[in-house]
């Protein structure tokens, strides 16, 4: 039962890494086109930058709680 639950355990937190990944990727990338798009079209150092950086920040906000998530899954499962 301990073997099926540690290997449960380990599958949750792939899937949950891997979530935390594509979050972030999504971000990086939507920030990228953001910060591309502020300097062809709006003036340089305005609020639609800070926009940009709030966005990107909401983004690493999630991938990190989903990090998180993941090592607490792995820590409740590790022998040591």
């Amino acid at each position: 039962m301990e073997h099926l639950l540690r290997e449960a355990a380990h599958y949750v937190a792939l899937i949950v890494q891997a979530a935390a990944l594509l979050v972030i990727a999504i971000g990086a990338l939507e920030a990228i086109v953001g910060v591309f798009r502020v300097m062809l079209f709006f003036r340089a150092g305005g609020f639609e930058q800070r926009a940009v950086w709030l966005r990107f920040a909401h983004w690493l906000v999630a991938g990190l709680t989903f990090q998180l998530a993941a090592d607490i899954v792995e820590t409740t499962v590790a022998p040591t």
